[in-house]
């Protein structure tokens, strides 16, 4: 039962049910016949079961919630920045919105336009913010973009991570933030930092 990639779909699977395609996009480095491999032995295992939304966890599953906060907050303590080849930016900005607080969210749909400055294509994203939860993409949804942020892939996941400080990359320009000052200041209300940040 304890295989790499177990405790891996959990964390995918307590951000809510969904189809293989849903979980895959939070696994990056997992082919897809092995997390169909996966599933079926977790589901064996009564920690999945599936419904009509998709695969979702049974109460055994969600009570693994706090093995996978404790190794969370604990890579947050002790594991280093992660460097240039070791972010995923599409990942990153998916885990973002998915992480992000709705109700602290603008009633009307806005988008946080996310600038890499390195790193493979594409390298713009949109972060589509409301009430209704977040969303992340690489094509413009079309909604009033609220702030624009510019900086290196390693600049954001550090900050998302708790490594470095928003104000901090501010100061030495590794961060740019272009948009109105009270939006500005509500985008980075909005994003925060990883609740394994520490």
């Amino acid at each position: 039962m304890a295989q790499p990639w177990t405790l891996l779909i959990i964390r995918e699977l307590l951000h809510g049910p969904g189809e293989v395609d849903k979980i895959a996009r939070g696994l990056p480095g997992l082919t897809v016949s092995t997390l169909v491999t996966r599933l079926r032995s977790l589901r064996s295992a009564g920690l999945i079961t599936r419904g009509p939304s998709g695969f979702g966890l049974t109460e055994a599953g969600r009570e693994l919630r706090a093995v996978v906060d404790f190794l969370g907050a604990w890579s947050g303590r002790w594991l280093p920045a992660p460097g240039p080849k070791d972010v995923d930016p599409g990942l990153l900005v998916y885990d973002i919105a998915r992480n992000t607080d709705s109700e602290s969210l603008p009633a009307r749909p806005v988008s946080v336009v996310v600038e890499f400055t390195d790193g493979p294509p594409p390298r713009r994203w949109w972060l589509t913010l409301s009430r209704a939860g977040a969303s992340a993409a690489d094509r413009d949804p079309g909604l009033p973009i609220a702030v624009t942020i510019r900086c290196a892939v390693t600049t954001l996941s550090s900050i998302w991570l708790g490594h470095r400080r928003w104000l901090d990359a501010l100061d030495d320009g590794s961060l740019h933030l272009m948009g109105d000052r009270m939006a500005v200041r509500a985008a980075v209300g909005w994003i925060g930092t990883s609740r394994y940040s520490g």
